[in-house]
């Protein structure tokens, strides 16, 4: 099988839908029981397993690493409990891995027209980031534009450049054409979104509310 490292910020989803297409498996669903067979006939096997923990397998990744790296497990899960406040993607959050591990906070997928330019021009091909799926967020962190919505019941089944090369992409209908635009509390509420991303681990929820009523 031909096995690649996920791109910098690279929805998980789509890193593994990547996989598939480039191995000939079309989507994620059909590659998920070729990469446990792989693993089994080489005396790995993974009680319980997540996807997340096949995909970070396959390309060299502990799971935590490709966890708090590629899937949006960091802003589904911002607080927990005291005791409860364990790494994104350690075993003792296996069933939170196999319920939310795949999955993204919007209810659609979006990309961005600058981003899918550059990558092609750079990679040659384009790919899906975890960036441009945060609810609220309907501007590129990069590039300051518009996202656009992917209208597919399956876009991650094909790149982002196919999709916009095939006129399936319509904007967001937002309150600006830029961020740089927007008001201050929309450009905050981006920042703090953003940097959500980059948690290992969940806050508890006594440490969350105790900033909050701070910042109140």
């Amino acid at each position: 099988m031909i096995m690649f490292d996920p791109m910098p910020d690279e929805l998980a989803i789509g890193h593994g839908n990547r996989l598939a297409i480039l191995n000939g498996q079309g989507k994620i669903s059909n590659l998920i029981p070729i990469l446990h067979g792989k693993f089994q006939q080489h005396g790995v096997d993974i009680p319980g397993f997540s996807t997340l923990d096949l995909l970070a397998n396959a390309v060299g990744m502990s799971t935590p690493a490709y966890t708090v790296e590629h899937s949006m497990l960091p802003v589904l899960r911002v607080t927990a409990q005291p005791g409860n406040e364990f790494i994104h993607g350690s075993c003792e959050g296996i069933r939170l891995n196999r319920r939310l591990g795949m999955l993204i906070p919007r209810k659609f997928s979006c990309v961005c027209s600058i981003c899918i330019n550059e990558d092609l021009e750079k990679y040659g091909y384009s790919y899906y980031r975890r960036s441009h799926h945060l609810n609220g967020v309907d501007w590129c962190p990069k590039h300051g534009e518009v996202l656009k919505r992917v209208n597919s019941e399956k876009p991650f089944t094909n790149f982002p450049h196919v999709w916009h090369r095939e006129k399936r992409v319509e904007p967001l209908a937002t309150c600006s054409h830029h961020i740089d635009e927007t008001p201050e509390l929309v450009r905050r509420y981006s920042e703090i979104s953003l940097t959500f991303l980059k948690q290992s681990k969940p806050q508890t929820v006594t440490i969350a509310n105790g900033r909050i009523n701070l910042r109140a």
